[in-house]
């Protein structure tokens, strides 16, 4: 699976996503702290240990010349390359204090938010955007007014264990419109990778020419959806 970044902007229900050509490296860190006193034989063992919020460091490449067409991240700005406009939408996650889900092969991290992003150029880094983030944990609770027993006033307290599952049940099946909207991509522009390659095997330019015409014709089509 591909690492992404999904968030919702501001007045907006629909999930937008973030992803690069290229994952160079992820960092993933989870920390916690266990007392330094004797716990007594039988107590809870959970109540003195505490966990840190997750925090992960992804280092990820955008090209300005890719090899297939990617648009899975809002295009901001006119007269910017591709790079430009990622580094706009990561940006504006960052200046908009958004809170992102993260996707990666190793967990799921939700309600993540940038700490940091830095992103530079040198002789061997170059022909796009090369950028790294720092994400942490932000640990959401919900308050709920409850009433306890010969006492009419409502007081504040702990949400029911099932609170907000119908928030993630939400979240979960935009995501998976997502990520099978990537699958599809994915897999259209193997195919023609395959053909590409097929073409160039058997040394036939026409056929070569056409099937970049045919991409081309496609890809405006898709667009004007």
């Amino acid at each position: 699976m591909p690492t992404i970044l999904s968030y919702e902007l501001p007045g907006q229900d629909e999930l937008q996503s973030f992803d690069w050509d290229c994952t160079i490296q992820e960092g993933h860190d989870q920390g916690g702290s266990a007392t330094q006193f004797p716990v007594e034989e039988g107590s809870k063992i959970s109540d003195h240990i505490d966990l840190e919020p997750k925090k992960i460091t992804l280092e990820g490449f955008v090209s300005n010349t890719p090899i297939k067409k990617m648009s899975s991240y809002p295009v901001v700005g006119d007269g910017l390359n591709r790079g430009q406009q990622a580094w706009e939408a990561i940006t504006r996650i960052h200046r908009q204090k958004l809170l992102c889900d993260v996707y990666t092969d190793t967990e799921i991290y939700e309600s993540m938010a940038i700490e940091s992003l830095s992103t530079d150029k040198t002789r061997r880094k170059h022909g796009g955007l090369w950028v790294t983030i720092n994400l942490k944990e932000v640990r959401l609770v919900e308050a709920q007014e409850v009433r306890i027993k010969d006492n009419p006033a409502p007081v504040k307290g702990p949400p029911p264990a099932d609170d907000g599952t119908a928030a993630r049940r939400e979240r979960k099946q935009k995501l998976g419109r997502i990520l099978l909207k990537f699958a599809e991509e994915t897999e259209r522009q193997q195919e023609r990778l395959d053909d590409m390659a097929e073409a160039e095997k058997n040394g036939t330019t026409s056929e070569m020419s056409n099937l970049s015409l045919k991409y081309f014709a496609e890809d405006l089509a898709r667009g004007a959806e």
